[in-house]
């Protein structure tokens, strides 16, 4: 197999010349660039990554950490991730929580971006402390050397409920996630607000514990159907939750949503709803995915200082709501 010299050799140049072409410098001329490039093919010389990485300090490789392989949520992030990250050259390692600390302890990777809660913040923020260049999709933590990538969660779900307003509703109640998550609590935050400002009730006996999962929007659908609490719509803190409340609906044939509208959050795509049909705030997956990774990217190729980042996921109108 052909190494680094025998292309020197035969390009008549010096080692070092290659070198600079294979790192995608500026200063070698086009004509003993290309010379140097088709030698490479010719002789299937592949460089030698580990040492590369061994000379100058870094693999050229990012890593996506998140927890769960079977929601489609992710697919869109990580289509996201990938481009940018192609774009630049950077390969991309995709891991669970449990492989985490060894990919950021051993310096596998450059860099890193987190998008699982069973993460919590004292494993990334030690990570940083290492140097380790770090963005963050589910959380917002006070540390210089951790970017974060966020939904705005206030503003898009202020957004959607008075958009319910403005259409009449004022009977409500409230589906939320896991109880302490800044999802939850920025969501269902912006959601009382707005029914304070316009002047709605809201009492505790309309609000219903979720975890997120289809499962819990079934039993809290059941539960306002047996007990008879239906109000003029229920505002859930996620999509998943939205169709299994839709679906409890049914069993009961309870007209969603001429006898009680429903509404999502997070625009994930369930095939337990057609395309279209469940009024939501839809996050941007794909972008954030792409800005994640683009931010990511400045701190590991420029340096740049930590940031933050939020993105609005805009109301879309579906068949769920009137």
């Amino acid at each position: 197999m052909a190494n680094i010299k025998d292309i020197a050799k035969a390009a008549n140049v010096s080692v070092t010349t290659v070198s600079n072409v294979l790192n995608g410098k500026a200063n070698v001329g086009p004509e003993t660039r290309e010379k140097i490039l088709s030698l490479c093919r010719e002789m299937d010389y592949h460089p030698n990554i580990m040492a590369r990485n061994l000379k100058s300090g870094k693999t050229n490789t990012a890593m996506f950490c998140f927890s769960d392989f079977e929601r489609s949520f992710y697919l869109k992030i990580i289509n996201g991730i990938n481009d940018c990250l192609h774009e630049h050259h950077i390969g991309m390692i995709i891991c669970t929580h449990s492989a985490i600390n060894s990919f950021l302890r051993n310096g596998f990777v450059d860099g890193a971006i987190v998008l699982d809660k069973s993460i919590n913040d004292r494993q990334i923020l030690d990570a940083a402390s290492q140097d380790m260049n770090l963005v963050v999709m589910d959380r917002i933590l006070d540390s210089p050397k951790v970017s974060s990538v966020v939904t705005d969660n206030r503003a898009s779900m202020e957004e959607l409920t008075k958009r319910l307003v403005q259409k009449g509703y004022r009977r409500f109640n409230y589906l939320g996630g896991i109880e302490n998550t800044p999802d939850h609590v920025e969501r269902y935050e912006a959601f009382k607000a707005v029914l304070k400002t316009n002047r709605i009730a809201f009492t505790p006996d309309n609000y219903y514990q979720g975890d997120y999962s289809v499962q819990s929007g079934i039993r809290a659908g059941n539960i306002m159907a047996m007990g008879g609490n239906l109000p003029d719509v229920v505002v859930c803190a996620n999509d998943n939750m939205a169709a299994g409340v839709v679906q409890a609906f049914r069993e009961f044939d309870v007209d969603v949503p001429k006898r009680v509208a429903v509404s999502g959050f997070d625009g994930d795509h369930m095939s337990e709803l057609p395309d279209g049909y469940l009024t939501t705030a839809a996050i941007p997956r794909y972008e954030m995915g792409y800005l994640a990774a683009e931010t990511l990217v400045k701190m590991m190729n420029e340096g740049m200082p930590a940031m933050e980042r939020k993105i609005k996921a805009p109301v879309v109108w579906g068949r769920s709501t009137r």
